[in-house]
Order: C-alpha cells, then structure tokens, then sequence
C-alpha cells in the first residue's frame, strides 16, 4: 500500500515501517511525516480533561448497567439520579404527620449512561466555554 506524501511522490512507507508487516489498512490515520522521513504518530485531540470519567488517576473502576438500555458503563462515568417515594397514600401520610408519626422514605437509584442521560434531559448538551461550569 502506497500513499502520497507531503511532497507529491508516492512511498511505500508501510513497508519502511513494518518491514513488509501489515498493521492495519487505515495506518496512516494518525501518522505524520517530520522533514527528515520519520514517522510521529498524532495524539487525537481531547474534549475533555477529565475524559468524561470522575475517576481521576484511580486505575479501572466497576461496571454498572444502565437502568434505561442496560449498557455497560463504569461507575464514575454514570450519571445517578436518586428519587424518593413513599409508602404511604398521601392522604393517610398528612394524617400520620399530623399525629407526629414518622414516614420512611426510601430511595431509589436510577444509573443512566451518557446518551441515555443526555436523551432524558438529566445531562444537557453545552456549548465550549460553558462545560466546565456545574449545573
């Protein structure tokens, strides 16, 4: 496989490489040339620095699976979304609160993935300079 380089001539710089290897059929997507005929690889570009993820330098975090479309989502990179409800009708827990009586209400936990969350309205889609503020 031979590809134009800067200069217009075609090389067959795969072949220089890998010593007539074939890595991959779309190598050179992030390759580039210097002046000298060395190869570079290019790092893609960030669009975050945190890289969506609240891990920091942790290393692997658990898997944790969307409440929504059940995909598999490390857990620091879930949006949680936490919903109180009650056991009690309404009517009879005014009453019960009325009295001085105490009325648990446990929690659920709903873990949405990204696109899931963006979909339902929980994450919304910002603009460049408004991502790192918090909602």
């Amino acid at each position: 496989m031979s590809i134009p380089s800067e200069t217009g001539s075609k090389t067959s710089a795969l072949g220089q490489i890998l010593n007539g290897e074939v890595a991959s059929a779309l190598w050179w997507h992030n390759v580039l040339r210097s002046p000298l005929g060395m190869v570079r690889r290019i790092r893609m570009t960030k669009k975050r620095k945190s890289g969506g993820r609240s891990k920091g330098g942790k290393g692997r975090s658990e898997l944790v699976q969307c409440t929504n479309c059940g995909m598999l989502v490390p857990r620091d990179k879930i949006k949680r979304v936490t919903s109180r409800f009650s056991l009690v009708d309404p009517a009879l827990a005014r009453e019960l609160r009325a009295s001085g009586a105490y009325l648990a209400r446990p929690s659920t936990f709903k873990y949405y993935c990204v696109s899931c969350a963006i979909h339902f309205g929980i994450s919304k889609v910002r603009a460049h300079d408004e991502r790192r503020r918090l909602y």
